[in-house]
């Protein structure tokens, strides 16, 4: 089939998509994602919404598509109290410092200073998320590195 033959009748979270394309493929209605490989090796290189995949159906289909999609239940979004709410976030911090601090350019400026961020919130919290000490070890490495880095200079 052609890109014309193809018809997007969803666009959403790659989880939602997954999920309306087995019901979709389970009434025997073939799907197709572009992109769908691309986005995982590099979920920026395809534009605006790089967390949003297409669901697209042949076009002789998109009627019956639309029902199926329209007929499954919304996404509960699920209530987080106080101190796991607080707990995700130190969570997603530490994510991101390891991210900032292994990423070649100006990452290692931003994880520095996130860094110290994620040490006071895990500290508030005193219950250390998962990957705290590799999140520590690369940090605590990178700000030897960048103050050494400083020192040599200076010693020049």
């Amino acid at each position: 089939m052609t890109a014309e033959e193809w018809v997007t009748v969803f666009s959403g979270s790659p989880a939602r998509v997954m999920v309306l394309r087995a019901a979709l493929e389970s009434e025997r209605i073939p799907t197709f994602t572009p992109d769908e490989m691309m986005k995982v090796v590099d979920p920026f290189i395809t534009g605006a919404n790089p967390f949003a995949v297409e669901l697209r159906v042949p076009r002789q289909a998109v009627a019956e598509a639309q029902e199926i999609v329209a007929a499954l239940p919304p996404l509960k979004k699920v209530e987080l109290s106080g101190a796991e709410r607080e707990a995700r976030d130190v969570a997603r911090l530490s994510q991101q410092v390891r991210w900032c601090l292994v990423i070649p350019l100006a990452g290692w400026l931003v994880g520095s200073f996130l860094g110290f961020r994620y040490l006071a919130a895990a500290l508030r919290l005193r219950d250390f998320p998962d990957h705290h000490r590799t999140t520590v070890i690369i940090w605590c490495t990178e700000m030897f590195l960048l103050v050494a880095s400083f020192a040599l200079r200076v010693a020049v």
